[in-house]
């Protein structure tokens, strides 16, 4: 079935309003089984300005990848249950499919019965948004947040992928629960820092005010740890275990006023918030100096400044390319 982009966005229009009919809704199923309408869906992700809903949105290729990945795990996950399930699978699989393009896309998207939101940033963006509850959040580069627009039940849940800082109205009745991929944090109201990007080793919890509860998902009976303000919980991705530590919290929030702030950190974390916030890939000739320690006060210097402050301070050189670094020389004696 040829299917051009155009149909492929129309039909997912009329699908999420309601007013698709049950040919459509089989065509715009089939359309996303083949390669050549996954190749269509890529190409209408990947334009810079689409309008859709009447709405106009931004499209950075970094979200357009994470979107397109999201796509095809729900495809497949849904495949498999339709093995299970004979009545009407497709009419799931196109659900979730038009779910997760137009959630990536920051729009509105339907789980069950209720409304979800996902809005999502770009390198070197950020966003402030004001949850149903009136709770603050402020989403950092590369980052997005998923949430329902009806929270009438016990607690107030949000899913984060990436860095985001929360300041959460208090409501001892109905506790807020921030989720991401290995740990749930839980609060009644407060302000904390959450980073959980899914290509860093850990996910790091800051606590500026009140307290939060920080367990493992899926896994009650992981011992719980409490946070008090101006304490760090760090979750190890590989070894599973969560520490904590007693930090300055202006340190692991200052991406908020624009600002990046290392304290005796590692050149290879040091170069992940550099690649989220001017939006570039570092690739380093010496593996060995990404262990290498750094302090560093970054505000608003260019990338070309910031490299030449490593330059100055560590004799390497580098190149720019575009959108690529390459780091060469050693950045320190181990």
């Amino acid at each position: 079935m040829n299917l051009s982009a155009e149909t492929i966005t129309t039909l997912a229009h009329k699908y999420l309003s309601g007013q698709a009919s049950e040919e459509e809704q089989t065509q715009l199923y089939h359309a996303l089984q083949t390669e050549q309408g996954k190749n269509i869906l890529s190409n209408v992700m990947d334009i810079e300005s689409l309008e859709l809903m009447d709405s106009p949105v931004m499209i950075d290729q970094s979200v357009s990848s994470r979107m397109k990945n999201r796509l095809q795990e729900s495809i497949q996950l849904l495949q498999e249950e339709d093995t299970q399930h004979q009545s009407f699978p497709w009419l799931r699989v196109a659900a979730a499919v038009v779910m997760v393009v137009l959630s990536g896309l920051g729009l509105y998207s339907w789980h069950a019965q209720d409304r979800i939101i996902t809005i999502a940033t770009t390198f070197g963006e950020k966003k402030t948004i004001v949850l149903p509850d009136n709770t603050s959040v402020v989403l950092n580069a590369n980052s997005s947040i998923a949430y329902a627009t009806n929270w009438e039940g016990q607690t107030r849940e949000v899913t984060l992928d990436g860095e985001a800082y929360f300041d959460v109205v208090h409501d001892i009745a109905h506790p807020f629960i921030v989720h991401t991929s290995k740990i749930d944090i839980r609060v009644l109201g407060t302000s904390f820092n959450v980073k959980s990007y899914d290509n860093d080793d850990a996910i790091e919890t800051t606590l500026i005010k009140g307290k939060v509860a920080i367990q493992k998902a899926n896994d009650t009976a992981y011992p719980e740890l409490v946070l008090a303000p101006s304490q760090k919980a760090v979750f190890n991705k590989v070894s599973q275990n969560l520490v904590m530590s007693s930090v300055r919290t202006e340190v692991d929030t200052s991406w908020k006023t624009g600002k990046l702030m290392f304290e005796d950190e590692t050149f290879a974390n040091v170069i992940r918030d550099l690649e989220r916030k001017y939006g570039v890939t570092f690739n380093v000739a010496d593996p060995q100096s990404l262990a290498c320690h750094f302090t560093a006060n970054i505000t608003d210097e260019t990338l070309p400044e910031v490299m030449e402050m490593f330059k100055a301070t560590t004799g390497i050189e580098y190149e720019l390319n575009g959108h690529n670094v390459l780091v060469k020389g050693t950045l320190c004696n181990q």
